[in-house]
């Protein structure tokens, strides 16, 4: 029988989940849909050991996917509620070891971070990294084999622009 409610632990018509509660952040949400679930548009980008991939890109008319953030490690994030444009890869290693991401930003107000859902919440975040002019923001971060990671390119406001980012792995 349906026609229940969100956090009457029975999935109803439109729910993904119920875990019988009506609080975020347990894997699902007060609304009843799954948390952490990768559900954003990323560019794939698969990596072995000793690799090294560059690409350019454009935040120009993309989507603001990524909400919001805070300090990864490392990083110098704060808290904040960023309503720009983001560019996403889906990062899959093939191999243990140091990711170093290297972004060269050509707009001001850039802020790149890599966490481990899509786009998932702050408390997902990895590493994080910003600029308020243009320039090059990197870090390394261990990853490991057949995980899932993802690095979005994002902007402080509406605004946003050209940039190449490159992965290495090592």
């Amino acid at each position: 029988m349906s026609g229940g409610f969100c956090g009457d632990g029975l999935i109803d018509m439109g729910e993904q989940c119920d875990d019988a509660n009506a609080i975020s952040g347990d894997g699902c949400s007060s609304t009843c849909q799954i948390e952490g679930a990768s559900n954003c548009s990323a560019e794939m980008v698969t990596i072995g050991k000793g690799q090294k991939i560059e690409l350019a890109g454009s935040t120009v008319g993309a989507s603001d996917t990524f909400k919001g953030t805070v300090g990864g490690t490392p990083g110098n994030c704060t808290n904040g509620s960023w309503t720009g444009p983001d560019a996403i890869y889906r990062i899959e290693p093939k191999d243990n070891g140091n990711l170093t991401v290297t972004t060269d930003v050509k707009y001001t107000n850039s802020l790149v971070h890599t966490r481990s859902q899509c786009p998932g919440a702050p408390a997902d975040q990895l590493a994080c990294g910003y600029r308020t002019n243009e320039g090059i923001i990197t870090w390394t971060l261990p990853v490991s084999q057949d995980a899932v990671y993802y690095v979005a390119v994002d902007a402080f406001t509406s605004s946003g622009g050209p940039y190449t980012v490159t992965f290495a792995l090592e």
